[in-house]
């Protein structure tokens, strides 16, 4: 095993800059916000978080590939309004980011920062978004994780 300390940071841009300069070891951080520093090679990605690859970094085995099976956190997101907006319009925003995301500059860029553009129903990301809820929920209540 081994000991890591929690190092709470406002954001990835100050960690970046603490994890060259030696002010720290390690981190874990969203592709998305490290993708520039990766391809630089100033940054060296250990392993994906994903239950599969990164098409963007295809030589970065996942987490239980480097043998932490069940260790899963994908980064994702979505579109959200107020509870009672009428469902046309709901609707209408999830055709309209559809839309958006099919765009091959969009796409091109997204992909171009390890993400993987999808668009899902409003049932299936509703449904997607309850998992994660008690998941996440499961695993702090197991963990006896606590707000300082």
């Amino acid at each position: 095993g081994t000991t890591l300390v929690h190092v709470p940071y406002k954001g990835s841009s100050q960690a970046h800059i603490d994890l060259l300069g030696g002010q720290v070891e390690m981190m874990l951080d969203t592709t998305s916000s490290a993708m520039g520093q990766i391809k630089a090679g100033k940054l060296r990605p250990l392993a994906v978080t994903t239950p599969r690859r990164s098409a963007e970094l295809p030589n970065v085995p996942t987490l239980a590939e480097a043998g932490v099976p069940g260790a899963e956190i994908t980064t994702w997101y979505g579109l959200f309004t107020t509870g009672g907006t009428p469902r046309p319009i709901v609707e209408r925003l999830r055709a309209e980011l559809g839309r958006a995301l099919a765009l091959a500059d969009v796409r091109a860029r997204l992909t171009g920062l390890g993400g993987e553009p999808g668009a899902l129903g409003v049932r299936e990301f509703s449904e997607m978004n309850r998992a994660e809820y008690e998941r996440y929920g499961r695993l702090i209540r197991e963990a006896g994780i606590k707000i300082d």
